[in-house]
């Protein structure tokens, strides 16, 4: 039995690789990355195997490009092609986004044609001479005219499917209204339904297609509780609509399989519905025949005859063939995607245990319990489209065998296969940090694999996975891992799930083969040789394993990723990889093999290289630009000529005579030997002036890819970075891999070293073949820039690449130590960074010694081991330890920063000037100008500097006057501050503050305003002259009245203190205003004419009040003013008649003593003036026009006054 269940399981194999091919299955990677100019535009074409789904847009100058497959590596080199349109390129997300920085401003146009996605950046540089034709799979579709499009229908166990066979690919949408479906296309044509119409089961009705203006649709009535959903199967649509299960008539209606298939009709196995609200939808399940390997690959979906030949569905591939410029070849993976049922949901999105119902379709003992659950409730959201990819593609050829040979096998009559009944059991590992895993069979086992210990719950696994899991065991492997394998039923295989921190392992009837293979790259060419790239994300930490049973070693590499693993068995001449559900696992065959794991994947790599057979390279490499090696222009050990009979000197000597004596037309190469010697030997500078010769007399070789390449490397080499980028960047090396490296090198020098961090990985092999002194500073720069750009695994590569006990010099020693601990800091190892950071101080770069003290007291910062105030002093003491470059710039930027979170506003604004006088070319700058105006208006206009002394706010606004905004935002800032002033008795900075604004900023009516609190502002500081100074200059016709009666009365009380009243009186003429009569008064106090004061006065005191009330404080004030005006004057009558009429109204007032006392009548009958003179010393003084401004700028501002 078992040798013919062998046989069959062989045979079974050969058929199904008949059937789907060579190949194995996994992510759709990019076949190629196009790029060209064109007249106006520059295009660029994205093409796989496949179509993807994608979405282009552009993010402030950045162009964003997400694909739901990784592009390939040929993306590095579009920048190189379209250098008038893109800066540079970087890779995220797996390498399925791609950003690139615009360097203009381009119109955006996007469109598909077959599997490429075609990105357009229009507005870009004419061409002279237009270009040729692009190619014809570049070239946009000509628009088709309404045909017929074939449409077939299928039923399956559970499900029908509907398949729209269009000849490439559509946009789609499904609609559900109730029970009707609606499925529209965005292409016209003619959907040809007639021949489905007898085909479709019961329940389904009044189908019909229709065209319209801009697409067509299809439509029908589905039974009550179905589901539907759609998916691409290479250009074509299917339709797969889930009939909810009836319950069965008896009990043996399980065991009849359905009505017999329909001949060309292919069938499945039951799948039953829960009867939960979030059951699944059914699993896939293999076909129950093979076909014939020399059939046409064509997806089956039928269950109707085929159309006669007048019929409209016959002329479908003739009429595709006619208006579609690129058909689509159907194959065998269409086949094997339009044959499969609707696909479960995916295990990340599933948290919840599956129970034996939902899964009983995977099991034929479970048929007929699963065949009596109750049909799901209606859930109208079912309807709707997925909104990504399509269902899961049919497992490989082996997958299928497999199930077969397991299917046969409990046919048999295993005795020793799991309980009946049991479809899926569930293990459940609990962890409170996010933990990485790995689950594969070795040995007879199945292994769990964690990158975390804890001691696990072995009862509740037992109790868990009764009637699956036999035996299971915790394998002690370290402190830092845990190990649990068990035995499992025959054929039960795991699928993982998360929910939250939980790992749960769901032990089926399922081959063993994980969700999203891995796409293993094999890189031939490396800074440290041939290696294997792992390209995952949140990988674990590398866990080495001893076999209990085998006693060898191998490597596990746990991963976070859900679903992520290997398949199928990778085989290498010094490692194995076998099949994973989970993680990865690493078989060495050999004692060199090394694992790693980063942030950004994992590495394979041995001393030496690994060895790579040939066919394995040429296929795999994704690291290398094209296909074959890297293309390289320079020969550095070939050019050092090193000898051991000559010295350098006396090698350079007969290079010389050579270049003297060498013919005319022979001497440019001559000369060209000579750069590159001295070029190779570390004298760049000697180079370039040989290079500057050549360029001279021999003007035709500079745009030479020779002369280009080797004079761009000595630019770099001279720190000329920018003119080393244009070298490089000549057309001419578009396709030289090695500049490419040295163009990467120098741009990453320049700013946004992560945007070069894709190009310099994949052209780094060209560094195998340099001598130390020329690998090692290019292995730093192109380190730093991997670090930048998140990807740990490539820093790590090219930090070993730049070690060389050997040759390291002591500024080579530092570098290296302080990437260390930039690189450790990334991943989190923040101890470890800062003792590799003291490590690097403590070296003899005075220059790596300074940033990573800068990083160092960055991170001591962030992990609250320094206070701001110590971070402050710490980076003010590196100013001027290494100046110029970004160091000090970011330097100077920071230390602004730090000021303004402390509140420290000048020193951010002296550190933030500096930066901005010092860099003004460099990028950012402008931005460092936007802060410091943005502080400015902080300070000034919302009211920061009112906590600051008012000596200390004027003298910084006097400091950064510069940043005082135009218009009323600058304006308001100096009214507020002039304000603030006048308001602390500050006279002389409030008029300097006013003067230059009506000087340099103000015209018309508001120049006239300013102008009269200036003149106020000089009044109060006793400057009279000046007063009337501003008044002069600041004139302007005509004014409101108001603004013009309180101009008039400021002169008249200039004209006053500058010993010219009559001109004042005159001013004052027939002015009837309080203010004018207290101006009078005051002009003729100050003058001792008393009758005219006391005139004055008595036109500003009101009448007794009535009753027991009394004056108020301002009247009485003005009331004894009269009273010593008329006292003084002589006026012993009025003086009389004024104590009678008012004495009273001051009765309980603190004001009746004086008043009695200036209005007392002398025992003599005479007035004694000398004594009332005295007396009114001791009185209220005389309050003056001015005292009643002082009054009111206590409690208003300055400008409150007009």
């Amino acid at each position: 039995m078992i040798r013919a269940l062998a046989s069959l399981a062989a045979l079974l194999l050969c058929a199904a690789i008949l059937v789907i091919g060579p190949g194995t299955t996994g992510p759709a990677w990019a076949a190629d990355v196009l790029a060209s100019t064109h007249d106006g535009y520059g295009r660029m074409v994205f093409r796989w195997d496949v179509p993807v789904r994608y979405s282009v847009e552009i993010r402030g100058d950045t162009l964003v490009a997400e694909f739901d497959e990784p592009v390939a590596p040929d993306v590095i080199m579009v920048p190189v092609r379209l250098s008038d349109y893109i800066e540079g390129v970087a890779l995220s997300n797996g390498k399925r986004t791609v950003s690139m920085p615009l360097k203009d401003d381009f119109t955006l146009r996007v469109f598909t044609l077959g599997n490429g996605v075609v990105i357009d950046l229009r507005g870009g540089p004419s061409i002279e001479e237009p270009p040729a034709p692009p190619p014809a799979e570049t070239a946009q579709p000509a628009p088709e005219e309404p045909g017929p499009i074939r449409v077939r229908t299928g039923k399956h166990d559970g499900f029908q499917r509907i398949v729209f066979d269009w000849p490439r690919p559509v946009e789609h949408n499904l609609v559900a209204d109730g029970d009707r479906l609606s499925l529209r296309f965005d292409r016209r044509a003619r959907l040809v339904v007639d021949p489905i119409r007898d085909d479709l089961p019961a329940g389904f009705m009044d189908v019909s297609s229709s065209v319209t203006s801009d697409g067509s649709i299809f439509a029908l009535r589905v039974p009550e509780g179905a589901t539907a959903r759609t998916y691409m199967a290479g250009p074509k649509v299917v339709m797969d609509i889930t009939i909810p299960p009836e319950p069965p008539q008896n009990a043996d209606a399980g065991d009849t399989g359905g009505d017999e298939p329909v001949e060309g009709e292919e069938t499945g196995e039951q799948v039953a519905a829960a009867d939960a609200p979030d059951a699944v939808e059914p699993a896939p399940v293999e076909p129950d025949t093979v076909p014939d390997a020399n059939a046409e690959a064509e997806p089956d979906a039928d269950a109707a005859p085929p159309p006669e030949p007048d019929e409209a569905p016959a002329a479908t591939e003739d009429m595709a063939a006619q208006t579609e410029p690129e058909p689509v070849q159907a194959d065998a993976s269409d086949a094997a995607a339009l044959d499969e049922p609707p696909a479960a949901p995916s295990a990340d999105r599933d948290t919840s245990p599956m129970t034996g119902a939902e899964n009983a379709g995977s099991d034929p003992n479970a048929r007929s319990d699963a065949a009596t659950t109750e049909p799901p409730a209606r859930n109208e959201a079912a309807f709707a489209p997925i909104a990504e990819g399509g269902p899961t593609l049919t497992p490989g050829a082996e997958d299928a065998m497999a199930e077969r040979l397991a299917e046969s096998v409990r046919a048999a009559g295993d005795q020793g296969g799991a309980e009946d009944g049991i479809a899926v059991v569930s293990l459940g590992f609990s962890w409170d940090l996010p933990t990485a895993a790995a689950v594969f069979r070795r040995a007879g086992y199945l292994w769990v694999v964690f990158d975390r210990f804890q001691e696990v719950d072995l009862s509740l696994l037992r109790r868990s996975g009764a009637g699956v899991v036999r035996s299971v065991e915790q394998v002690r492997i370290g402190p830092s891992s845990t190990l649990v394998r068990m035995t499992t039923a025959p054929g039960y295989n795991p699928s993982l799930r998360r929910d939250g921190l939980l790992w749960v392992v769901d032990l089926m009837r399922r081959p063993l083969r994980p969700e999203r293979p891995i796409r293993i790259q094999a890189q031939e060419e490396s800074p440290v040789g041939a290696r294997l790239l792992l390209p995952v994300v949140e990988g674990g930490r590398v866990v080495p394993v001893r076999d209990p049973e085998l006693g060898d070693q191998f490597f596990v590499l746990p991963l976070i990723q859900l679903g992520h693993g290997v398949y199928p068995e990778r085989t290498f001449p010094e490692l194995i990889m076998p099949v994973t559900a989970q993680g990865i696992v690493v078989i060495p065959l050999s004692d060199r093999i090394q694992m790693r794991s980063s942030r950004s994947g994992g590495e394979i790599t041995a001393e030496g290289g690994l060895i790579l057979s040939p066919d394995t390279a040429r296929l795999e490499t994704l690291s290398s630009l094209g296909e074959g090696a890297l293309k390289e222009v320079f020969d550095i050990p070939g050019w050092r000529r090193e000898s051991e009979d000559k010295s350098y000197y006396e090698t350079l000597n007969e290079m010389r005579q050579a270049v003297a004596i060498a013919p005319e037309g022979r001497r440019p190469e001559a000369r060209l030997e000579l750069a590159r010697f001295h070029f190779a030997n570390g004298y760049a500078p000697e180079a370039l002036g040989v290079l500057r010769t050549i360029a001279e007399e021999e003007p035709a070789l500079v745009n030479t890819p020779a002369f280009r390449a080797l004079r761009g490397a000595t630019q770099f080499m001279m720190n000329r970075d920018g003119e080393a980028v244009d070298d490089l960047s000549h057309p001419s090396l578009d396709d030289i891999d090695e500049a490419a490296f040295w163009r990467a090198a120098a741009q990453s020098r320049m700013g946004r070293a992560g945007l070069q961090a894709a190009i310099l990985e994949v052209t780094g092999g060209v560094l195998e073949n340099y001598p130390p002194d020329v690998r090692i500073p290019l292995s730093l720069v192109a380190a730093n820039a991997a670090i930048e750009a998140g990807d740990d695994l490539t820093a790590n590569t090219f930090l070993e690449a730049a070690r060389d006990p050997e040759f390291n010099t002591t500024h080579d020693e530092a570098a290296i130590q302080y990437l260390e601990g930039k690189l450790l800091a990334t991943t989190g190892a923040f101890e470890a960074a800062i003792a590799a950071w003291r490590e690097a101080e403590a070296g003899h770069s005075r220059r790596h010694a300074a940033m990573a003290r800068r990083d160092r007291l960055d991170m001591e910062y962030r992990l609250d081991l320094i206070d701001t105030e110590q971070l402050i002093n710490g980076l003010e003491s590196l100013r001027f330890a290494w100046r110029g470059g970004a160091f000090e710039y970011d330097l100077l930027k920071e230390l602004g920063a730090l000021y303004l979170e402390e509140e420290r506003y000048g020193d951010a604004l002296r550190t933030l000037r500096l930066a901005a006088s010092y860099f003004q070319d460099r990028p950012g700058s402008e931005e460092l100008m936007a802060t410091m105006r943005q502080v400015f208006d902080t300070l000034f206009l919302d009211g920061a500097a009112n906590d600051m002394a008012p000596l200390t706010a004027i003298a910084l606004f006097d400091e950064f006057r510069e940043l005082t905004p135009t218009g009323n935002k600058g304006d308001e800032m100096i009214r507020r501050l002039a304000d603030r002033l006048v308001s602390v008795d500050l006279l002389d900075p409030a008029a300097a503050l006013l003067e230059r604004q009506i000087r340099y900023r103000l015209r018309g009516l508001d120049r006239a305003k300013v102008g009269a609190r200036l003149a106020l502002v000089y009044l109060l500081n006793r400057q009279p002259s000046n007063a009337l100074e501003a008044l002069e200059k600041t004139r302007f016709a005509p004014l409101p009245e108001r603004l013009e009666r309180q101009r008039r009365h400021l002169r008249a009380r200039g004209l006053a203190d500058t010993d010219d009243p009559e001109a004042a009186i005159a001013l004052l003429e027939n002015d009837p205003t309080e203010d004018a009569r207290v101006l009078r008064a005051e002009i003729h106090w100050r003058d001792h004419n008393w009758a005219e004061a006391a005139r004055a006065l008595g036109e500003l005191v009101p009448p007794p009040p009535e009753g027991d009330a009394t004056l108020v404080e301002k009247d009485a004030f003005r009331l004894i003013d009269w009273a010593t005006a008329l006292t003084l004057a002589g006026d012993e009558t009025a003086v009389s008649l004024l104590r009678q009429r008012y004495l009273d109204a001051l009765a309980g007032t603190p004001f009746r003593d004086a008043f009695d006392l200036v209005t007392a009548t002398p025992e003599s009958g005479v007035i004694d003036i000398a004594s009332v003179g005295g007396k009114i010393r001791q009185a209220e003084k005389f309050r003056s026009y001015l005292t009643a401004y002082r009054d009111r700028l206590r409690d208003e501002r300055l400008s409150a006054i007009n």
